[in-house]
């Protein structure tokens, strides 16, 4: 029964893609942004039954991307569900926008390790790559 929750959240986060690829061509990703600050205030109060319908919500500008790699870094617990699915996220995003996430690669390196040894990121990136 643990996996309903986190295909659910993977389905969302997958179709949050395209919206972001959009957001990404318009926007700079910054911690001033409004999105970011929202996705701060709100993610923390998520349920895991919202996660599915939440994430897709709150995935609604590149700054929520790094909103999410800064929750993940200070409130791991709450993610257990959808670290997997987040970090796909976070691959294909870096790469194929990476010029607007350069600033943050550190972070974006720095998840990857706190959720996953490097032998399983480099899997993830790998399969990522040939999306």
């Amino acid at each position: 029964t643990g996996w309903g929750p986190l295909f659910m959240a993977a389905i969302a986060i997958q179709s949050a893609i395209t919206d972001l690829a959009d957001s990404c061509a318009d926007h700079d990703i910054s911690r001033a942004d409004p999105a970011y600050h929202a996705v701060r205030d709100q993610l923390p109060h998520l349920t895991r039954s919202d996660t599915d319908l939440g994430i897709a919500v709150l995935l609604s500008s590149p700054s929520s991307l790094l909103a999410i790699i800064d929750m993940i870094k200070s409130y791991p617990a709450p993610f257990d569900l959808i670290r997997g699915s987040l970090l796909d996220l976070i691959t294909v995003i870096h790469d194929l926008y990476g010029v607007a996430i350069r600033p943050y690669a550190n972070d974006v390196i720095a998840v990857c390790v706190h959720l996953f040894r490097g032998e399983r990121v480099h899997k993830v990136r790998s399969a990522a790559l040939q999306v």
